[in-house]
């Protein structure tokens, strides 16, 4: 496409801007299956609940919510997707610091997993997700 053709689809923030500084702030890329934006986040309020993090799935071309979940943390590496729909995004404090697995087609909590503090994008590959938190890199078998 040409420079002179390509324009902003959207521009949202996200979620409320975090009063400066904060190290918590913009840190993660958001995770693209084609048609949806996975992104990771700090602060937010769900529904008149306080949430340390969160994660949300908004429909790339609009810009619209489709789901978001309130986590414990901060989410500080970008959320991570595999082939079969599961989405991670790791926490780094809160009461449960860890990696997150993720419905991504709901935003439903699958469970957590490397309960520990997480500053860096969890990796599928060769059927494990590899995590690396304070207590060093962890691999989990998928499945």
């Amino acid at each position: 496409m040409a420079t002179s053709t390509r324009r902003q689809a959207t521009a949202r923030r996200p979620g409320p801007a975090l009063p400066a500084p904060s190290p918590f702030s913009g840190l993660a890329a958001p995770a693209y299956n084609g048609t949806d934006l996975f992104l990771g986040g700090a602060v937010t309020t769900i529904h008149g609940k306080s949430f340390l993090g969160s994660v949300q799935d908004r429909i790339a071309s609009t810009g619209a919510l489709r789901w978001i979940v309130g986590l414990s943390g901060a989410v500080l590496g970008s959320p991570a997707l595999d082939g079969a729909g599961l989405l991670t995004a790791g926490t780094f404090a809160g009461a449960s610091p860890g990696v997150y697995l993720i419905a991504s087609a709901t935003g439903a909590v699958v469970r957590v997993i490397a309960r520990a503090r997480t500053f860096g994008q969890a990796v599928f590959a060769d059927g494990r997700l590899f995590c690396a938190t304070f207590q060093g890199v962890s691999a989990w078998r998928l499945g």
